[in-house]
């Protein structure tokens, strides 16, 4: 009987824990010295990228929320010229305001 409570109680728990999830929400500023048209991001270290609804003039910012506690993401920036930068490994946790910047052909985020 005891085992069977046990059994019940951990199941409770573990279909509790996802509701525990939380989304996080930062301010993404684009500094790459022009128009971003679109962005896409992906868990760093998988393949699918997904559309995030962002749009932002050059030295805007907008917001962007991740509907997951996962902290490293790849992000994809397409601007209004048809130009892509890619941005890896970027964080979005214990930080509310990310820069993506990007200067002769080099790219760097900023954090504060």
């Amino acid at each position: 009987m005891s085992l069977r409570l046990l059994f019940l109680a951990t199941g409770v728990v573990l279909v509790a824990v996802p509701a525990l999830a939380e989304s996080t929400t930062i301010a993404l500023i684009n500094a790459v010295g022009e128009d971003a048209s679109a962005l896409e991001a992906r868990k760093t270290g998988t393949a699918n990228w997904s559309a995030l609804p962002y749009s932002a003039r050059s030295g805007a910012s907008g917001p962007v929320t991740f509907d997951t506690q996962d902290c490293a993401w790849d992000f994809r920036l397409k601007l209004a010229s048809g130009a892509v930068v890619n941005y890896g490994n970027v964080n979005v946790c214990e930080v509310k305001l990310v820069t993506l910047h990007r200067r002769n052909g080099t790219v760097w985020v900023d954090y504060d």
